[in-house]
């Protein structure tokens, strides 16, 4: 599964070759050591929900997004969020699942990345 790794400790995106075994361990490339384990202390892996929004760009948990609301031209922040397996937008303390669902898929131009919880 497509992912990306927030480093904590140089407040920059991981531009290190990085993978998810099968147990979901992260691990870097690193050419003088190998494959070495990541300390999750100190990196945020972030999953890809496989979506683009309506300027093309790839959706990933964390991501936050300009959903529309109710009212034409008003539009609300939300963020993504992976819960119980399922990518699903942060709205107010709860969730409504919109990422899974035909929603996004079908009508990619509503929603837009504006920006990420780490930036």
């Amino acid at each position: 599964m497509k992912h990306r790794v927030w480093c904590k400790g140089l407040d920059e995106w991981e531009t290190d070759s990085t993978f998810v075994d099968s147990t979901g361990t992260l691990l870097f490339f690193d050419h003088r050591r190998g494959m070495t384990e990541a300390n999750m202390k100190h990196h945020v892996l972030e999953y890809s929900t496989g979506v683009k929004d309506k300027n093309g760009k790839e959706i990933f948990e964390g991501d936050i997004m300009a959903v529309p609301a109710h009212l034409k031209d008003e539009y609300r922040k939300c963020v993504v969020e992976l819960i119980d397996g399922v990518f699903a937008i942060e709205k107010n303390s709860t969730s409504e699942q919109f990422l899974e669902d035909d929603t996004m898929k079908i009508i990619p131009e509503l929603f837009e990345i504006i920006g990420n919880i780490h930036q």
